[in-house]
């Protein structure tokens, strides 16, 4: 393990605790590695197959992870921070408490990923794929998501002020509890959402579609709801004021106590 920089093929290596700061593991096999607090900042990984790698406590920090492979991969309380994971493989990877801070994501796939806890914020998840991932507890404050599809994902009491949701497809998706002041969902796609308690105050709903949507108890002041679609949604309890609900669609919706 002298020469670090030259090794490509470690697939299933106990590396545990390993000093591999800056090494060239680009399209490297590092499936079911041991990497547990390894430290790999700065390193280059772009396309390497990290698949069932176990990444815990790991330092990958400013890493190049592009078109990298980690599917099923454990990364709890790893340090992403400033790494660069474009179009990187993250489907049902367990990354609880993980550390993603500027990281850059777009067009990853985090699809049923375990991110609960995680910190994105500034992250940059535009155009990626979370559809029934796990991000509850999650930082995502001034993150983007724009154009990110979040079908069906839990992001139960995550934070995601002044973050980027336009265009977003948020189907189903559980924010309840969630805390979206001065977020930007114009035009992002809310049906059938959980929002229920949800803190919305300042933020931009400029034509996004919130049918049978679940506002309950939500806080929408100061809001721009402008050209919005609310057919049959639950506004009950929900403070709107000076909410500007301009050319906005409220058929069948529920507005009692509002």
């Amino acid at each position: 393990m002298s020469d670090a920089k030259k090794l490509k093929a470690l697939a299933g290596y106990d590396l545990t605790g390993y000093q591999l700061e800056g090494s060239d593991l680009a399209n490297a096999s590092l499936v079911g590695a041991q990497l547990r607090g390894a430290n790999l900042a700065q390193s280059d990984l772009s396309g390497a197959d990290l698949s069932g790698a176990d990444l815990s406590g790991a330092d990958l920090s400013g890493a190049d992870l592009y078109q990298a492979k980690l599917a099923g991969a454990r990364l709890t309380g790893a340090n992403l921070c400033w790494a660069d994971c474009t179009s990187a493989q993250f489907v049902e990877a367990q990354a609880q408490g993980a550390q993603f801070k500027h990281a850059k994501l777009a067009q990853s796939n985090l699809q049923q990923a375990n991110l609960s806890a995680a910190d994105f914020s500034y992250a940059d998840l535009s155009e990626a794929d979370l559809q029934k991932a796990v991000l509850s507890g999650a930082i995502l404050y001034q993150a983007s998501l724009h154009r990110a599809q979040c079908d069906g994902a839990k992001l139960f009491g995550a934070l995601l002020q002044e973050s980027n949701l336009s265009d977003a497809s948020l189907r189903a998706v559980d924010l309840s509890a969630a805390k979206l002041r001065a977020t930007d969902l114009s035009s992002a796609d809310c049906v059938r959402a959980k929002l229920s308690g949800v803190d919305l105050s300042q933020a931009i709903l400029v034509g996004a579609t919130l049918e049978e949507a679940n506002l309950r108890s939500a806080i929408l002041h100061g809001s721009k709801v402008q050209n919005a679609h609310l057919q049959g949604a639950d506004l009950g309890n929900s403070r709107i004021h000076r909410s500007d609900f301009t050319g906005a669609s409220l058929e069948a919706s529920n507005l009692w106590f509002s």
